[in-house]
């Protein structure tokens, strides 16, 4: 099976290669040879329909980007789409029948944007640095770390984290001026980079589950595991470090563990051989920047030669509700996570936020089926409270332990 596996993956992964380079975008005035960073950023947000460049084929990025623009890149990185329909906003300088309103309701509904007073947005004005980062460190779920900091001016505790955050790399700062696109795209192509956001494409079975997991199995077969990895999401302390409610006292590297090890305790008792990548609370990854230690997770997994891979998180953005990530859809772990996001839907009564792909790095970079559960968000009070509580922390990792159950129970009698 491992054998079989380990085919079906590595043809996929050229098949995926040769796309990804058949398909790369250029423009006219961005040298990749003189510009290797900026070319670099634009490429990868242009090719995945983040933003875009001009019908003669030019990018401008020495051109200034308007609070709406800013507002739609945003929104298309956190998984905007064209079926959304925003509710009424407070900004009587934003009315429904522009092309911006609905981005700009999608980034107001994420907190991730606020108006320059509470009844005017100011759409058409030029977007500055210091506006434009501080959406990003919204964005990645980082603005109460920012509040946390204070300093001299409103923007100065956002500037900080983006510059620990490496928001920065290649780009100067230059408070109150206006924010060109060139360095709008590297800022936030450096948060994807840097994976604190993932390219998010929705996807979910149309068709009965047990319809769709019957004509799977068909095609690929049934999937076997009894060595499970168990990820605690981010490091107790130092390097990836995860998101955090100060109100409550709340940080997503605790809260994480403490999931782990209840998930741990079940599966074990369950007849599963179980490895964590945090062995205690306190424990942490290895790794020279976020991206490293992240791999490194992966490499845990890679190298005890684990069947499965689960990495639990918390998520952050002003949402709410639980899902679960994949790498790609009709995939064993794509299987595996439809029983799980049901199971943990049922047993938590948290909002189904449902299945969904992304590029994060420790689903790629693993070597067997793998899979991310967000399990509420930290800066949502009621998602928080919940996920703080014992009960709450067993429930998910009963949802979690029932999904696997009943992914196995979907085959004539287990096995």
């Amino acid at each position: 099976m491992k054998k079989i596996l380990a085919m079906i993956i590595t043809v996929f992964m050229v098949f995926s290669l040769f796309a990804e380079c058949s398909f790369a975008k250029s423009f006219s005035d961005i040298n990749e040879d003189s510009q290797p960073f900026l070319f670099e950023s634009v490429d990868y947000l242009s090719e995945n329909e983040i933003l875009s460049g001009y019908d003669d084929g030019t990018f401008k990025a020495d051109r200034n980007i308007t609070r709406a623009e800013a507002s739609k890149i945003l929104a298309n990185s956190l998984g905007y789409e064209e079926d959304y329909e925003g509710e009424d906003l407070p900004f009587t300088d934003v009315p429904k029948n522009q092309w911006y309103y609905n981005y700009i309701a999608y980034a107001y509904e994420k907190e991730i944007i606020n108006g320059m007073s509470p009844k005017e947005f100011w759409p058409q004005d030029n977007v500055t640095y210091e506006q434009f980062v501080k959406m990003v460190v919204c964005a990645i779920g980082e603005e109460y770390e920012a509040l946390s900091k204070g300093g001299a001016n409103w923007y100065t505790g956002y500037l900080e984290v983006a510059d620990e955050k490496g928001l920065l790399e290649g780009v100067t700062v230059r408070v109150k001026e206006k924010a060109t696109r060139g360095d709008c795209a590297k800022i936030l192509y450096n948060a994807f980079k840097n994976d604190y956001l993932a390219i998010f494409k929705y996807t979910s079975f149309e068709e009965p589950l047990e319809e769709e997991i019957e004509e799977f199995v068909k095609e690929v077969g049934e999937y076997e595991f009894e060595r499970i990895v168990i990820d605690a999401g981010h490091n107790y302390s130092g390097i990836d470090t995860g998101a955090e409610n100060p109100d409550l006292e709340a940080f997503e590297q605790e809260i994480t563990w403490e999931i782990a090890d209840k998930l741990r305790e079940i599966l074990e008792d369950n007849g599963y051989e179980v490895i964590m990548t945090r062995e205690e609370m306190e424990d942490n990854i290895e790794g020279e920047d976020v991206m490293e230690v992240l791999k490194n997770r992966a490499g845990i997994a890679n190298e005890n030669e684990a069947d499965l891979f689960i990495s639990i998180h918390i998520n952050a953005g002003g949402g709410t509700g639980i899902e679960t990530y994949v790498f790609r859809d009709k995939t064993y772990a794509y299987a595996i996570s439809e029983f799980v996001q049901t199971a943990l839907a049922d047993h938590t009564g948290m909002t189904d936020r449902g299945v969904k792909t992304n590029d994060y790095v420790v689903l790629t970079e693993t070597a067997m089926p793998a899979f991310l559960v967000e399990a509420g968000f930290i800066d949502r009070e009621e998602d928080c409270e919940y996920i703080m509580s014992v009960d709450g922390q067993y429930e998910i990792a009963w949802g979690i332990a029932q999904g696997l159950e009943d992914y196995r129970n979907s085959f004539t009698g287990g096995y």
